[in-house]
């Protein structure tokens, strides 16, 4: 008995030096993303397109973004890079940086209850969901989980039955801040009292701080592109070798110091770049066949048993039903299988093969 409690302690001291992973979990109803990575099993995956359907990010201290969907099929995927949305305003960096709701953010990780990320300042040729970095950034912004949602429906949480623990944690992080003020939609002043401002030599960074010393914390405003790097900032104050600047952009202000020598005046503001918007994603056309194809029994709208398991190629099941309106299906002569050719809401690329059992389609009364 007593080798028995020794070996429970024992357990339990290993569990407390090993904690749990640091995780931000957030969920949205309209989420739209490309290029999702779905694992049919350990050596076989494919990508497929979400297009407003509800999701759950899971957000670690990697690279990729963990996803859960629960459309018309529930599924698990991953990627990198996932573009996330700042659910209520946040002032944050000591009040060096404050973003409006709507603002967004890029490459997440987790980091104990809150996130670091960067926020997206702008971005050339974006289409929605799109796998791509944006132009410019700031740099390592620190947030808590709670403040960011996944897609773009206005005021969505994140999932409360999975982090209640991490309220209280995170509500505190967020009181350490200077407080949020209400969203001004953080409009450039077009007439700056010091006129415009653009970091000297074409820096591809530079840092504003939150006092004119050299010591302070700060922030880092940088490009991912390979363009010449220029940023504008509005003048606002001097005091002595310092200027005080302000940058406000893409539901993002930034206002704090920067050291003369690193700026020069010019006829701003500069231009902006703009969103390419729209679905570039079409429906899929199932298998390539090799050799001549078998005769197809039917083509059309269908329905599928909730609870049915949908395949990849030779029976690797990925995902289930949820709900059993909205199909598309092309059913062979003498095969036991259905090919699915429209899925509400998820789009694979049509060299994948996407299969559902016969047995499982309902077609439409008067259909043999």
């Amino acid at each position: 008995m007593r080798a028995h409690f020794i070996l429970l302690a024992l357990a339990g001291l290993a569990a407390l030096s090993h904690p749990a992973a640091a995780a931000c979990r957030v969920r949205g109803e309209h989420v739209t993303l490309s290029d999702v990575v779905v694992h049919a099993d350990r050596s076989t995956k494919f990508e497929v397109h979400l297009a407003d359907i509800p999701a759950r990010a899971t957000i670690g201290t990697g690279d990729e973004v963990r996803l859960d969907m629960s459309g018309a099929i529930a599924f698990r995927g991953t990627r990198r890079n996932v573009w996330f949305t700042v659910a209520r305003p946040v002032t944050t960096a000591g009040g060096v940086v404050r973003l409006a709701e709507g603002a967004e953010i890029v490459h997440a990780r987790a980091d104990g209850d809150s996130i670091v990320a960067s926020v997206a300042l702008s971005a050339d040729d974006l289409l929605p969901g799109e796998d791509k970095d944006p132009d410019e950034v700031i740099a390592q912004v620190r947030l808590p989980c709670r403040a960011i949602r996944l897609g773009s429906t206005q005021g969505e949480d994140d999932d409360e039955a999975d982090d209640t623990d991490d309220t209280d944690d995170a509500a505190a992080e967020a009181s350490a801040e200077p407080a949020s003020r209400s969203d001004r939609s953080f409009e450039r002043n077009l007439s700056p009292a010091l006129g415009w401002w653009r970091n000297r030599g074409s820096s591809r960074s530079i840092v504003v701080r939150a006092a004119p010393r050299t010591d302070a914390a700060g922030v880092t405003v940088t490009t991912l592109s390979t363009s010449e790097g220029f940023f504008d900032f509005e003048g606002v104050a001097r005091r002595g070798d310092w200027l005080r600047v302000r940058r406000a952009m893409a539901g993002s202000e930034v206002v704090g110091w920067i050291r003369r020598a690193e700026l020069e005046t010019f006829n701003g503001p500069l231009g902006s770049t703009t969103m390419c918007t729209g679905n570039h994603w079409g429906r899929f056309g199932g298998r390539s066949w090799a050799g001549k194809p078998p005769v197809i029994r039917y083509q059309g709208q269908a329905r599928i048993r909730v609870g049915a398991s949908i395949s990849y190629g030779d029976n690797l099941k990925w995902a289930k039903v949820r709900r059993s309106e909205g199909y598309e299906v092309k059913i062979f002569e003498d095969f036991p299988y259905a090919e699915v050719t429209n899925i509400p809401g998820v789009g694979v690329p049509e060299w994948y093969a996407v299969e559902v059992a016969l047995a499982d389609v309902i077609l439409p009364e008067g259909m043999p």
